[in-house]
Parts: C-alpha cells; sequence; structure tokens
C-alpha cells in the first residue's frame, strides 16, 4: 500500500472512530491538552481491551507525517509515555 494512501486511511480511521474529536474536546479544558492512547480509549469508551495499542500505532503514523504532535513523558514505573496533541 503506497504511503499517501495508508496515511490517508489513518485520518478517515482517526475521524472516524472519534479521535480527532476527543483530542479537540481535551484541548477546550483546563490543564493538559496532552493525552495518551490510555486516555483516549478510556474517553471513547473503547471495550477492546487492545484498543490503547491499536490507537497508538495510528497516532504514531499521523505523528511520523506532523498531523500531530507528541510528547515522551517518563512515568513513575519508569515506563515511557507518549502523550500526543492536535
Amino acid at each position: 500500500m503506497p504511503i499517501s494512501v495508508a496515511t490517508g486511511e489513518c485520518c478517515c480511521a482517526a475521524i472516524e472512530l472519534g479521535i480527532l474529536e476527543v483530542m479537540a474536546e481535551a484541548s477546550k479544558g483546563e490543564g493538559s491538552t496532552l493525552l495518551t492512547s490510555e486516555e483516549i480509549a478510556e474517553r471513547l469508551c473503547a471495550k477492546n481491551p487492545d484498543a490503547p495499542p491499536l490507537i497508538e500505532r495510528l497516532l504514531r503514523l499521523l505523528i511520523s507525517y506532523s498531523i500531530l504532535t507528541c510528547s515522551a513523558t517518563t512515568n513513575t514505573n519508569n515506563n515511557h509515555d507518549f502523550r500526543t496533541q492536535r
């Protein structure tokens, strides 16, 4: 699959799943506008336990084309969190 097709499909999936809407709502409120894939899945009320890693893969592709931005942080377990911003 050509890269441009994959990018378009990921954009469509993010819109259809409501991911971009969740991120837009987060940016309206106070506090951090950066969300992890787990936080996005929670706000979408995703029932699939594999949703956060799948959302993260989709977001990473969009980040690689500068459609979204992200910030890497270290959480309390010394694991890395990738927070994404619209």
